[in-house]
C-alpha cells in the first residue's frame, strides 16, 4: 500500500469509533404520539433550525417533532446551545487528532 495513502487514511481513524456509534449502537427509537419506530436519519431538507442545533427528528407516520432522547418537543421550544458547543469541540479535537497522526505518519 501506498505509505500517502495509507498516511491519508490513518487520518481518519479517529472518526471510525463515531460512525460506528452512530450507526449501528443506538436503537431506534418509538414516536411518543404514535409508537412507530423513528427514522435513523432524516434528510437535510427536512430538518429544522432545532434539528441542526440539537438533533432529533420528524415522526413520518404522525409528523411529531422528537428531540435525541425520545421526547416530545412542543412548538416554541427555546434551542439550547449546550449540545453545539459540545459537537464543536469533539469535532475541532477529532480534526486534531487526524491532522497529527496524518503529519506524524507523512513525515516516516
Amino acid at each position: 500500500m501506498n505509505s500517502t495513502l495509507f498516511s491519508v487514511l490513518a487520518g481518519f481513524a479517529p472518526f471510525i469509533p463515531f460512525f460506528f456509534i452512530l450507526l449501528f449502537l443506538q436503537r431506534p427509537k418509538p414516536c411518543p404520539d404514535c409508537g412507530q419506530q423513528l427514522p435513523r436519519f432524516l434528510s437535510p431538507l427536512k430538518k429544522t433550525k432545532r434539528h441542526w442545533i440539537q438533533g432529533g427528528c420528524i415522526c413520518t407516520k404522525c409528523g411529531c417533532d422528537v428531540d435525541t432522547a425520545g421526547r416530545k418537543v412542543t412548538a416554541g421550544t427555546a434551542l439550547r446551545l449546550r449540545p453545539l458547543a459540545t459537537a464543536i469541540v469533539m469535532l475541532t479535537l477529532l480534526c486534531g487528532i487526524g491532522a497529527v497522526l496524518v503529519t506524524f505518519l507523512l513525515q516516516r
